[in-house]
């Protein structure tokens, strides 16, 4: 028997998983939240059909392996609430969670089964010998997006894309290549330590219903590419450092105040009013220059005493200098 979907979420399971744990390639969903599993995620390189792949609330560190990218059938990926740290990979902009034919067919091969492959050991409160395990039926997969839990039944497949990254340690600049995935529905990178602008290429995920960048380090203005999602119903990008003023056209202009808190330097556009930008940087160094500096004051001063006296001397000996003089 293969075994295509194993849920073991909601336990307090702990070990530090390898390669031999979960040799089994033929996973096509894996549910390991809210467990005490640690280690790194070299492992996961070896479920080549995997399309759901949630790992969240566990102890899991290192950094996000490479070997995520090449997992294509990917559709939902939850690594939120670990340990995880260093760079983000910039491939994993290659999922483009358009879904596939066999997705679909597997979906209708599932509905037509009375049996089905998979094996439910979620929220275990202790083992019974006289109680078999149930048989999944997919009803408990779950997904944080839009701020709340949702729960996907077999048409997760083709109804449901998203990353989430959330509350791990995560550092460095988000990869522009982000923006290459044009069907994700969710991403949410809250939570960690990234810095630099928010990536001008995000305005090409077409599909995104929520996006969360809050509570990291970013700052620069928030792009106006981002006006072009309009299917875009949650956006938070709170507590950062982001400075400029807020584009208000598109989606972008029905979110409130609570999207952008705890930015000092963020603008809104209000009513009737203009969001005027700050001063030039650039002019305001090169006046702190020209301040600061004591051989420029020393030029000014003799240019001054030199055309005082250049006058003076003009007015007192020159015939034509004394007769403006004498008519004054």
């Amino acid at each position: 028997m293969l075994l295509h979907f194993l849920n073991l979420s909601g336990n307090s399971l702990s070990s530090h998983i390898s390669y031999p744990f979960f040799n089994i390639s033929s996973l096509i969903a894996l549910d390991i939240r809210n467990n005490q599993f640690a280690g790194n995620l070299h492992w996961i390189r070896y479920l080549d059909n995997i399309r759901l792949l949630s790992l969240g609330r566990n102890k899991f560190e290192g950094q996000v392996t490479p070997n995520l990218c090449e997992l294509l059938h990917l559709r939902i990926i939850d690594l939120s609430h670990n340990k995880l740290s260093g760079l983000l990979p910039s491939c994993i902009g290659n999922f483009f969670f358009e879904g596939d034919r066999d997705d679909q067919i597997f979906e209708v091969v599932l509905q037509s089964l009375s049996y089905r492959p998979a094996v439910n050991l979620h929220n275990l409160r202790g083992f019974s010998f006289t109680t078999k395990p149930s048989l999944y039926d997919l009803r408990g997969f779950s997904f944080t997006t839009k701020g709340n839990l949702y729960t996907y039944g077999q048409s997760f497949f083709v109804s449901m894309s998203g990353i989430d990254l959330s509350a791990n340690m995560l550092h460095g600049e988000i990869p522009w290549e982000l923006g290459n995935m044009s069907h994700i529905k969710s991403l949410n990178l809250s939570y960690n330590s990234f810095v630099g602008p928010i990536p001008m290429t995000f305005g090409g995920m077409e599909e995104i219903e929520s996006l969360d960048l809050s509570h990291n380090e970013l700052s620069g203005p928030v792009p106006w590419q981002l006006t072009r999602l309009c299917s875009l119903g949650v956006f938070s990008v709170a507590c950062n450092n982001l400075s400029g003023c807020v584009p208000n056209s598109g989606q972008l202009g029905s979110f409130g105040m609570d999207s952008y808190l705890a930015n000092t330097n963020l603008h809104m556009i209000t009513q009737g009013n203009m969001c005027t930008p700050g001063p030039d940087p650039v002019a305001e160094e090169d006046l702190g220059e020209m301040s600061g500096d004591p051989i420029l004051y020393m030029v000014m001063a003799a240019g001054f005493i030199l055309a005082f006296w250049a006058t003076v001397s003009f007015s007192l000996f020159h015939p034509y200098g004394r007769s403006v003089m004498f008519k004054l």
